[in-house]
């Protein structure tokens, strides 16, 4: 009888402990499944969010892309037809005034003022890249503005520079875009008088460092507009960033994005 009620003991015991480590196999199966569609939702929403970054790019970039060719087309053409207007009524009325003359001059140089202007700006909104110029030859444009109008020397190394021009036309815009802003940020904040941009490219990503010698970003720059600029557009690049903190003075980024067989 003793041996019979032990043995039945010992049945239910095991019988709990089966119950015991079931429940919790589930639990812990539940748990990894909950984990498991969190990890997917997660994963959903930056994806969403990446497409809606992109889209949203995407449209500014367009958008900057119509107002530079109006500019352009539009309200250049027309102080051009209108120069062309006022020389052909000097010549016409053969105007010997000296005030009229001076008047018809200033207003000429007035003109040649605003048109270059409007092609400059058009020219900032939309980058030539895939008309008249390569990604290499706007960075070569961008390096010699930035020298004549702020006495700023930007030396880019050259030793990638094919792959730059095998870039698409997403990429190469927002990485245009991105060095853009960089240098507006350190022609603004940092004081620097030079500028070097290195290429690299390693297990089929475009690696990007930017160096400058001035004094750094300050932390209220970091969080504005141009640094959010930057980091959106590596963001529709796919890429990843680091800034460098170095016992150099200056301003240190690296950044990469991958590159399309």
């Amino acid at each position: 009888m003793t041996d019979n009620l032990l043995f039945l003991v010992f049945i239910v015991c095991i019988g709990i402990l089966m119950l015991v480590i079931g429940f919790f196999m589930l639990f812990h199966k539940s748990q990894l499944k909950i984990a498991e569609q969190q990890k997917r939702f997660h994963e959903e929403q930056v994806l969403h969010h990446q497409n809606l970054l992109k889209a949203a790019v995407a449209s500014q970039d367009l958008e900057r892309k119509r107002v530079g060719k109006d500019l352009h087309d539009s309200i250049g053409t027309s102080l051009a037809v209108l120069r062309l207007a006022m020389e052909n009524f000097e010549r016409l009325h053969q105007v010997k005034d000296s005030h009229l003359q001076k008047f018809f001059l200033e207003c000429k140089t007035k003109i040649d003022f605003i048109v270059h202007s409007c092609r400059n700006i058009s020219h900032n909104l939309s980058p030539e890249i895939f008309t008249l110029n390569t990604l290499s030859e706007s960075i070569e444009e961008l390096a010699a503005s930035v020298f004549v109008t702020e006495g700023v020397h930007l030396e880019a190394d050259q030793s990638t520079w094919n792959y730059l021009d095998t870039l698409t036309e997403e990429q190469a815009i927002n990485l245009y875009r991105i060095l853009e802003e960089l240098l507006n940020n350190t022609i603004k904040h940092a004081n620097a008088s030079s500028i070097f941009v290195y290429f690299r490219t390693q297990d089929q990503r475009l690696h990007i460092k930017y160096h400058d010698n001035g004094c750094g970003i300050k932390e209220q720059v970091r969080v504005g507009h141009g640094v959010q600029h930057i980091e959106s557009r590596i963001l529709v690049l796919d890429g990843k960033y680091e800034v460098e903190e170095k016992q150099t003075p200056g301003y240190n980024l690296h950044f990469s994005f991958p590159l399309n067989n």
